[in-house]
């Protein structure tokens, strides 16, 4: 019977920033990845579904980490980068609102939902990717 290593199971403190790094890893990738279709070096297609990988694991870890505004804002970039207009000139201003929301949040450490002004801004970006 194979013995667990005790002192090899990350904390919880270990594992809050192990999930903070690679949220940030992850947000300057969604960047590049954008930033890399923009300028035409890489096909749409072949961005947006690296993309949504990344939004995905996002969207999954971001709560149970103390940060609710990741999960949802996740969520609706995940919503968006299905969209079919997502290369209108509107899809690609809502992809970047996305993006900076979730650099801010990870920036300023924003825990937590925020009340009602996080409500509302999460609430906000759903409804323009719905009208999208």
């Amino acid at each position: 019977m194979k013995r667990i290593d005790v002192n090899a199971i990350p904390t919880a403190e270990e594992l809050q920033a192990m999930f903070i790094e690679g949220a940030c890893e992850g947000i300057a990738e969604l960047n590049r990845q954008s930033s890399s279709a923009r300028a035409g070096e890489q096909p749409w297609p072949d961005a947006v579904l690296i993309m949504r990988g990344i939004a995905h694991d996002i969207k999954g870890q971001g709560g149970s980490f103390g940060y609710p505004l990741v999960t949802d804002i996740g969520n609706s970039l995940s919503t968006l980068l299905k969209h079919e207009r997502l290369l209108s000139d509107a899809g690609q201003e809502l992809l970047s609102a996305h993006l900076e929301a979730l650099e801010a949040i990870m920036d300023k450490a924003i825990k937590g939902d925020r009340g009602d002004l996080g409500s509302s801004y999460v609430e906000h970006l759903g409804v323009l990717v719905s009208e999208l």
